[in-house]
């Protein structure tokens, strides 16, 4: 961009590129602008050997960038700049050839693009309240789950009742036991000889039974 070109820009744009290298530290393009330009103004540069003022240069823009650099003003900048003093290389485009039959087309397919725009935000509240209610649902089936669960038996349910069964005593022996109180029971009401009897030969049945 030529002294002309930047003399041109409205004073808005002109300040935009003064603020920029003021503040800018990261690129050594536009830190090195502000350097020359602080040089310039303390009567430092130019001078003949160009290796040495590269060097006052370099130092300069570290020092720039350590915040100890030469004071410089935003109107010191545009000064420059306008008298060509310092100029930036800039990329111009220009428009060689545009599609109109693309761009009528996109016009036409979407000339109600407000519309368009304002019913698909209408949508997106209702796809949350349905996600919600679905989140709900889901909820609600877990709790089912949860409720039968304890009717399910688990593996130590399951052993403690095998060991149950068999510290049991076995079913024939069972029912002989109970069936020889009864005879006991019911020969305990008798008297004489033949309840004597009968009470012996009930006691041999047992121990037979149990046997």
């Amino acid at each position: 961009m030529t002294a002309e070109q930047f003399r041109s820009q409205s004073k808005v744009v002109q300040r935009e590129w003064a603020n920029l290298l003021l503040t800018r530290k990261k690129y050594d393009v536009y830190v090195s602008m502000r350097a020359r330009i602080a040089l310039r103004i303390a009567s430092i540069i130019p001078i003949a050997n160009k290796e040495e003022e590269e060097k006052l240069i370099q130092a300069e823009v570290r020092a720039v960038k350590d915040g100890k650099g030469r004071p410089v003003t935003e109107g010191d900048i545009i000064s420059a700049f306008s008298k060509g003093d310092e100029g930036v290389d800039i990329i111009r485009m220009i428009c060689i050839k545009y599609d109109h039959i693309f761009a009528d087309d996109m016009k036409a397919k979407f000339s109600n693009y407000d519309t368009m725009l304002a019913a698909e935000k209408k949508k997106k509240p209702e796809k949350s309240n349905t996600s919600t209610t679905k989140g709900k649902a889901k909820k609600m089936g877990g709790a089912k789950l949860k409720h039968r669960a304890p009717s399910v038996s688990n593996d130590s349910d399951s052993e403690e009742s095998a060991e149950s069964l068999s510290d049991a005593p076995p079913i024939g022996q069972h029912r002989s036991r109970r069936a020889g109180s009864k005879m006991i029971e019911s020969m305990g009401s008798d008297t004489g000889e033949d309840a004597a009897t009968a009470s012996e030969d009930a006691f041999s049945d047992l121990e037979y039974m149990d046997d």
